[in-house]
């Protein structure tokens, strides 16, 4: 009777660490790397009993056994990818496939997969709990310097020199319905920028002047290009060749044009 309630115990036992596990997996559903858990069980050593007649004594046929109820073979973490949440936080990371972050801790390196980072007062990208994070640094020319790991750093004082519009590539379609004239233009918006960072919205327009052939010019609007009415045209113009199409819709001239104006 004992025997029997202690085996009986031992399922209550295990099965109530089974629940504990599921409720960590419930608990930590929404934080962020988690990784869920599962429980295995296992039989205990069973009990060798002796019976009478042909199953007794050191050669019987048949071995006679009480098992002693279950325990737990172990509590294993399940590494599968977990969904990839979108947050609109440029240090936010997050890991597709095998790999870990290095945090750096007084106890040595740690290994995580919560990529919810931040930089701090100076410029160091680190975990929640101020670790700071460790990798590689990266050259001018977008090269990696492999070898000892680094703390990541952004100078929040370092600024980078404002480099000038050389060139654009404007597409789109021409739709050779349009009527001819100026009162049905089609029109384009593009942001370029002068040699000291300053942007100046360009807003181009094609007119249909003649059958395959569009005239295009443009200027400087200062303010929203989608404004009612759009605000005056200031520094800058848009010049250019006209646009000539062949009977397939095929550019044969034109397609180049050049910003005039003050544009350091």
């Amino acid at each position: 009777m004992i025997r029997s309630l202690r085996t009986g115990i031992t399922g209550l036992r295990t099965n109530q660490l089974r629940l504990d596990v599921i409720g960590n997996n419930i608990a930590g559903v929404n934080t962020t790397g988690f990784k869920r858990s599962r429980i295995l069980f296992q039989d205990t050593l069973a009990q060798r009993i002796a019976t009478g007649g042909r199953l007794s004594g050191p050669n019987a046929p048949n071995i006679s056994s009480i098992g002693n109820g279950v325990s737990v073979g172990a509590i294993d973490q399940v590494w599968s990818q977990g969904a990839l949440d979108y947050t609109n936080l440029p240090t936010d990371l997050a890991l597709a496939g095998d790999g870990f972050f290095i945090a750096e801790s007084s106890q040595g390196n740690v290994l995580t997969r919560q990529g919810a980072f931040t930089f701090d007062a100076e410029g160091y990208l680190v975990t929640p709990d101020a670790l700071r994070i460790q990798g590689w640094p990266a050259g001018q020319d977008g090269s990696i310097a492999t070898g000892a790991l680094q703390d990541i750093r952004i100078n929040p004082a370092t600024t980078a020199p404002p480099v000038r519009t050389n060139g654009m590539v404007v597409t789109g379609n021409l739709a050779a319905e349009r009527a001819i004239g100026t009162a049905d233009p089609i029109t384009m918006s593009s942001v370029i920028y002068d040699g000291t960072g300053q942007a100046h919205t360009i807003v181009l327009t094609a007119a249909k002047t003649a059958d395959n052939t569009w005239a295009l010019t443009g200027a400087e609007i200062a303010g929203d290009p989608n404004a009612l009415p759009p605000v005056p045209a200031t520094a800058l113009n848009v010049t250019g060749d006209d646009l000539v199409f062949d009977a397939e819709g095929k550019l044969t001239a034109g397609g180049i044009f050049t910003v005039d104006g003050s544009f350091p």
